[in-house]
């Protein structure tokens, strides 16, 4: 709920990658592949009366991984 995005090895037990999405995500995220690469899905930015501290504007944001 704080914007932080983290990516897990739990190969590895390590965190090789994280971001900050700038607001709120409570939309889930989705892993998957297009054209050989893989993809994350975020939404981001939840828009509620009844949740403190929610977003002006929401998104979803997609990041490529390799």
């Amino acid at each position: 709920m704080t914007g932080q995005l983290y990516a897990f090895d739990a190969s590895k037990c390590r965190i090789p990658w994280q971001t900050d999405t700038g607001q709120p995500s409570d939309g889930g995220v989705v892993t998957y592949v297009a054209s050989g690469r893989q993809l994350l899905r975020v939404a981001s930015g939840i828009k509620s009366s009844i949740w403190p501290g929610g977003a002006a504007q929401s998104r979803i944001l997609v990041f490529g991984l390799r």
